[in-house]
């Protein structure tokens, strides 16, 4: 007599084969796309960090948090957008959280920056990257990114095998000039997997 429920986590692959176990009747399969990078700062322009990169299970795909922007000399790094509008019919999907705008200060020792935004998952899974924290050369902290966007999938009377890629993290923005910093990367997306028997 087989369990009454198992589960599968994947935090990597591109590509890859889900194989549903023999016994299983019923799936719940949960998606999250990777979260947007956080934006530098520099004396001039910090760069944006780059968009998280989408999650996909049966040709159904989450979107990645947008990336926060980076610094100028009179302001602070835009707030990331959260992922969101992924193609395909789930059951239900749920967008990513905006990130937070960078603070901007007459003082560098002011400066700061927000969290990133979350998704459904919460942190550990699509969190867009933290914008860095203003320097000498600049009075603004990067923004932080945007989480990624999740879906649910419910699937009755499943097929052998399904495909699926995980979307990684994006790229923080890269420090421009003496001083600057460099945001955080957002976290990478994430696929669970819920069997029934």
């Amino acid at each position: 007599m087989p369990p009454y429920q198992t589960a599968q986590s994947f935090s990597s692959g591109t590509g890859a084969t889900y194989t549903t176990p023999a016994a299983a009747q019923f799936l719940i399969v949960t998606v999250c796309a990777g979260g947007g990078g956080g934006g530098g700062t520099g004396g001039t322009t910090g760069s944006t960090g780059t968009t998280g990169t989408t999650s996909t299970f049966n040709s159904v795909n989450a979107t990645g948090g947008t990336g926060g922007g980076g610094t100028t000399t009179t302001s602070g790094g835009a707030a990331g957008a959260g992922g969101t509008g992924g193609t395909g019919t789930a059951s239900f999907r749920i967008a990513g959280a905006t990130g937070g705008g960078g603070f901007f200060a007459s003082s560098t020792t002011a400066n700061r920056s927000s969290p990133g935004g979350t998704s459904m998952v919460g942190g550990a899974v699509g969190q867009g990257g933290l914008g860095a924290v203003g320097a000498s050369t600049s009075r603004g902290g990067g923004g932080s990114g945007g989480g990624g966007e999740c879906f649910v999938l419910m699937i009755n009377q499943p097929s052998a095998t399904y495909t699926y890629t995980v979307g990684g993290g994006g790229n923080g923005g890269t420090a421009a000039g003496t001083g600057a910093v460099a945001g955080s990367n957002g976290s990478p997306g994430a696929i669970y997997v819920q069997e029934f028997y």
